[in-house]
């Protein structure tokens, strides 16, 4: 199955536009297995469908809501569309909700919407703006101040949570991280529970890393200095890690580093990959990636890989034949 991280981008695409057959394919296919990308991509198209399609005229500081979406852009050594689309949504729900305000209270031929931001909101707006420009540590001392203004809150356990952010993005302090989310999981349950499926997919690979005292991730951060040449290295993290977080990451960062897109990305890829196992799992996303024009040549990839020695693949290419022909095996 598709990683979550992978898939978010689909998501975003699919709210404005139809998606090829291929990826809506892959799309469905994950919704169906994934609660949290579904709810995710339920509340999504909600939010899309109640936001005017008539443009608006706004006064008031919008800075705040701005910064929030920079913040996200920037997102981390580990940034992807989905981060981008997640900050805009949080902007357009900024702007749904003082809309809703204003037209409960002004004259038909107002046209002027003033949104303000609550503490809590203003403080996280802050801290994000504050990191964009380049100066996460000041983020951090904000949020720590926040987190004693509301000790024992669960609004404290929200800012913990942005500090996890920090740690994870921009210091690249992954045990850090990882023990921040572990006091709001273990002590805030329901701040935990109702989280993005971003953050618990980033806890995942955190848990993942911990494994190997967070070496996965570092592997991962000098690999994608290199460019191209840290392929063989971020190859060996997939065939050590088949079929987890880890792997799918590794693999994100290569299609990033290579000349191609989408199918032609994959294939580049594939001549230049050495080890069977991590061989077996780019054959898996390319059978995927073919089913849309020629599902054939897409279900014999698959096959090949299901019938194949390696555990792990053959499994995920098992998995994905379920879900592309229903009955199959």
């Amino acid at each position: 199955m598709s990683s979550c991280r992978n898939i978010h981008g689909l998501i975003a695409s699919s709210l404005y536009e139809p998606l090829e057959e291929a990826d809506q394919i892959v799309l469905q296919g994950h919704l169906a297995d994934c609660p949290s990308c579904a709810a995710e991509h339920a509340s999504l198209q909600t939010l899309v469908e109640l936001v005017p399609n008539e443009p608006i005229a706004f006064t008031g500081d919008l800075r705040p809501a701005l910064h929030e979406a920079l913040r996200h852009d920037k997102a981390s050594k580990h940034r992807s569309i989905w981060a981008v689309c997640m900050a805009v949504t949080a902007f357009c729900i900024v702007v749904f909700v003082g809309l809703v305000a204003f037209l409960d209270q002004a004259e038909p031929d107002d046209t002027v919407i003033k949104i303000a931001l609550n503490p809590l909101d203003q403080t996280l707006a802050d801290a994000r703006a504050l990191a964009t420009a380049g100066d996460p540590m000041a983020a951090r001392t904000l949020l720590e101040e926040g987190i004693a203004q509301y000790a024992g809150s669960s609004d404290a356990a929200v800012l913990r949570l942005e500090i996890a952010d920090l740690e994870f993005a921009d210091f690249g302090r992954y045990k850090e991280a990882y023990d921040v989310y572990e006091v709001v999981r273990e002590q805030n349950s329901e701040v935990w529970s109702q989280s993005s499926g971003a953050v618990k997919e980033r806890y995942d690979l955190l848990t993942e890393a911990r494994e190997d005292d967070y070496e996965p991730l570092n592997q991962i951060d000098r690999a994608r200095s290199l460019g191209e040449r840290g392929i063989p290295a971020l190859e060996s993290i997939m065939a050590k890690y088949p079929g987890r977080t880890l792997a799918a990451e590794a693999l994100t960062t290569m299609v990033a580093c290579v000349e191609g897109d989408g199918v032609g990305a994959l294939e580049n890829l594939r001549s230049r990959f050495t080890n069977p196992i991590a061989v077996a799992q780019l054959d898996v996303r390319l059978g995927e990636a073919y089913w849309q024009d020629d599902p054939e040549r897409g279900r014999k990839l698959l096959e090949t890989v299901a019938d194949a020695p390696h555990e792990v693949p053959a499994r995920m290419a098992k998995e994905t034949l379920a879900r592309l022909m229903p009955g199959s095996r």
